[in-house]
């Protein structure tokens, strides 16, 4: 018998009901990338799905054998049931998709190297930095040089990327942009928002005035205040998302086998604590007074593996920090 007469079997097609609601599929991803059962508060957090969506989705999963709870009352939590037979083949799902994010960016931090001649800054910009491109939207890659070099640079990573043939490899459109520091003052749109830096310093380093915009920090001392103050935003987001510091140290292990020149000594150490320290640990050297705690809070490691809605979240806490 053909399987075009079970599609509506739950045991030949699952898939249909399991994967056939987005809610379903952002429940799922927020429990493979948590690692841990959660609450239905923490599931709404989250998400972004009202706390009678997250019931309902939450239920039609159950109903199906997908997850399982544990406690009970205020206690209860949710989680991916481990023996349900696809389980293994959903996060499988979740791995490929986040992989080829991270193999993405990983090619074009490679690729950037190989440029004869190495420009200010490369940095991606606008839908597919801020988490809202659709299928088919361009990539938007800026390439920061001199007057005289933008155009050539501009050029050469084209080529780098038509010869490495990313396009048909991700299946995606690349577009790349050559600037100058002229062109950032007259197109504020080019730093706007969330963008993935790949090569250099930050490209709002680079426009006239920035360092002495108000609030910019002045001296040693206003330096060390406010990355206190950022490191109790980042102590509490680590608290509620314990897979940014898995996803940092993949990212810190990645960096230090790619990076060809420079000093690799910071990028080891920030690896040495991730892996050797639990997050209790972990919170009260962020927030330490020491020598060591001071130094390494100025080149925090988390941001390159943040996702659009744990930097929403972080950003969120900031506020109610700098009043502190």
């Amino acid at each position: 018998m053909e399987l075009s007469n079970h599609q509506n079997s739950d045991f030949y097609t699952p898939l249909n009901e399991v994967l056939g609601y987005k809610a379903h599929i952002l429940i799922l991803r927020s429990l493979w990338e948590a690692g841990v059962s959660m609450s239905h508060a923490e599931l709404v957090r989250r998400t972004g799905i009202s706390p009678p969506g997250i019931h309902k989705a939450v239920k039609r999963l159950g109903a199906k054998g997908v997850l399982e709870y544990t406690g009970s009352g205020r206690q209860l939590q949710v989680g991916i049931r481990n023996s349900y037979p696809l389980s293994g083949a959903i996060r499988g799902l979740f791995q490929a998709e986040n992989r080829r994010h991270e193999e993405f960016i990983s090619d074009l931090k490679k690729i950037i190297q190989l440029l004869d001649e190495q420009p200010m800054s490369v940095w991606v910009y606008g839908k597919f930095a801020r988490g809202g491109d659709e299928y088919g939207d361009p990539i938007q890659i800026a390439v920061l040089g001199s007057v005289k070099s933008t155009d050539t640079l501009a050029e050469a990573l084209r080529k780098q990327i038509t010869d490495a043939d990313l396009e048909s490899l991700y299946d995606l459109t690349i577009g790349v942009t050559g600037l100058t520091r002229a062109d950032l003052e007259f197109q504020p749109e080019l730093l706007q928002g969330e963008l993935i830096l790949l090569w250099g310093a930050s490209p709002n380093s680079f426009v006239p005035g920035y360092r002495e915009k108000p609030g910019n920090i002045s001296t040693h001392q206003d330096l060390d205040s406010r990355s206190r103050k950022y490191a109790r935003a980042w102590a509490e987001l680590l608290k509620h998302n314990p897979e940014v510091i898995d996803r940092t140290r993949d990212y810190l292990r990645q960096m230090i086998r790619d990076i060809q020149t420079g000093d690799k000594n910071e990028l080891e150490e920030w690896l040495h604590i991730l892996e050797t320290m639990p997050y209790q640990r972990l919170r009260k050297f962020l927030l330490s007074d020491s020598e060591r705690s001071t130094q390494l809070r100025q080149s925090m490691p988390f941001w390159p593996v943040l996702r659009e809605r744990e930097r929403d979240a972080l950003m969120s806490r900031l506020p109610s920090v700098n009043k502190m």
